[in-house]
């Protein structure tokens, strides 16, 4: 006797398998862009896990079609603001149909929060060559260790908790809500410190680059580069910088990308006490002021530890505008 069900199943695990692999490369790239401390992780649902739904209610089991977590992954942050930055980027991927559950909590009510997506991409497919979905989840690290507990005990567990019990469950939430509160109340103290500000654009400089060399950045942050380029920057534009670089490296981005490769560890002449730069956040700085201001920057850092290799890093650049 077949069972319709785990022949399906069985027939559909390898595509669902491919599918958790390049949606989990996917959804990783994008929310490494927003915080490189994210951490993206997924699962296949499991044959018993599938069957435990499908027959959950004996007497109307599901169809195949009315799963809609087969595939899962989750997006961790180390704060809320990464949480809704990378939530409105996600929103904005049209491509994949994002549809968006934003699970909330009443004033009066204590539970975990999280914003919860069903993704389609026409690439990733069945064995029908439909769309596979894929439900991502997207929470603080507080709250996923809440999350994590209370699914163990209360939603998996095998004996239903008594009132203190469940008053200690609900007692956590209130340690992971205040968690994230103060970390927000700490970011926001520090980014009104102008030395902050230098460490938002490094980060910001490091993703950018990351995603054009595929994370190879070295990002080791020699002390006092940083600060001398942005001196090439007129006042009016050193709030811009990160915008200033985005929308250059969007436009020059295999140049950019050639260039770097040219002079990265591997490549046929490189030389590390000379190319090392080549892959520090900094290096797109000096090729967006190679290309905009080469003689501002080369009057700005003249007479630093840094002169002979900054130009050059502009001279090779600007060979290639």
């Amino acid at each position: 006797m077949t069972n319709p069900i785990s022949d399906r199943y069985f027939t559909e695990r390898p595509y669902l398998d491919a599918a958790l692999v390049r949606w989990t490369e996917l959804i990783e790239k994008l929310a490494r862009s927003v915080d490189k401390g994210a951490v993206v992780s997924g699962r296949v649902k499991t044959h018993r896990s599938v069957l435990g739904k499908v027959f959950k209610n004996p007497s109307s089991p599901r169809t195949w079609d009315s799963l809609g977590d087969l595939v899962a992954l989750k997006a961790i942050f180390p704060t809320k603001r990464g949480v809704h930055e990378f939530t409105e980027l996600l929103e904005s991927q049209t491509v994949w149909d994002p549809k968006v559950d934003r699970r909330v909590s009443r004033p009066d009510e204590l539970k975990y929060e999280s914003n919860q997506f069903d993704l389609r991409d026409a690439s990733i497919t069945d064995s029908g060559s439909s769309p596979v979905k894929v439900e991502v989840q997207v929470r603080t690290a507080a709250s996923d260790a809440w999350y994590i507990v209370d699914h163990r005990v209360r939603y998996k567990g095998p004996i239903e908790l008594t009132s203190e019990l469940e008053r200690r469950m609900l007692r956590l939430i209130v340690l992971a809500e205040l968690f994230d509160s103060e970390v927000d109340l700490m970011l926001d103290a520090l980014a009104v410190k102008p030395e902050f500000e230098d460490t938002r654009v490094y980060e910001d400089l490091t993703s950018v680059l990351d995603g054009l060399i595929d994370g190879r950045s070295r990002a080791t942050r020699p002390s006092g580069l940083l600060e001398t380029l942005m001196t090439s920057y007129k006042i009016d534009e050193r709030p811009r910088v990160v915008e200033i670089i985005r929308t250059f490296a969007a436009e020059n981005e295999q140049r950019i990308a050639d260039t770097i490769g040219r002079h990265a560890y591997g490549s046929e002449d490189f030389v590390e006490s000379r190319d090392w730069l080549y892959l520090e956040p900094e290096a797109l700085i000096v090729a967006e002021r190679a290309s905009a201001r080469p003689s501002k920057l080369s009057a700005m850092t003249r007479g630093s530890d840094f002169e002979a290799l900054i130009d050059s890093m502009v001279n090779q650049f600007a060979s290639t505008s």
